[in-house]
């Protein structure tokens, strides 16, 4: 029992060792990535069982751009302060932005495998920011990724198409030889 100028002194021992546990920043994560984007933001997913918007959290968003293939970019958010995930997905050629009714800075879309939670699930979410300047400069920069990405997609198709049409000619001689 203590006495009213006394002090408490019990010790507690941590339950988990944490001394020897590597040191973890959102940063090393994201290393091979530039970011093309990044804003302040509330984003929003639609959950159709309840037919109603919910917050995915407040924090940053970033548009990043792999290093090694500039034609790939993903979105990445992480809630503020306790930096956990709330979207990471990539961005593909057929996504496309749309206003949200009501509201001038806030932009709905839909990703086919957000992976936020861990399993890939796909997502109507909607992006709210501070003005509506932002909102466009956010539509500009996702646009321009978009752009990026479809062209690099068509450029793979028909690369591959090219390989084909080859390796047919290839197997074509080859069977005349015979």
């Amino acid at each position: 029992e203590l006495k009213k100028d006394e002090e408490c002194k019990a010790e507690f021992k941590p339950v988990v060792d944490l001394s020897n546990a590597p040191e973890y920043t959102p940063e090393k994560v994201e290393e091979k990535e530039d970011t093309f984007f990044e804003m302040r933001v509330k984003a929003l997913r639609f959950d159709s069982e309840a037919n109603e918007w919910k917050e995915r959290g407040v924090g940053v968003l970033k548009i990043l751009r792999q290093k090694e293939d500039a034609s790939k970019f993903r979105i990445l958010m992480r809630r503020e302060k306790i930096l956990k995930i709330c979207l990471n997905h990539a961005i593909v050629p057929d996504m496309t932005l749309a206003k949200n009714i009501g509201s001038t800075k806030t932009w709905v879309y839909q990703t086919a495998a957000d992976v936020s939670d861990g399993e890939p699930k796909a997502e109507n979410l909607a992006i709210m920011f501070k003005s509506e300047e932002v909102a466009d400069e956010f539509k500009a920069k996702f646009d321009e990724a978009v752009k990026i990405v479809a062209e690099a997609a068509e450029n793979d198709e028909n690369t591959t198409t090219e390989d084909k049409k080859e390796d047919n000619k290839k197997d074509e001689e080859e069977e005349k030889k015979e």
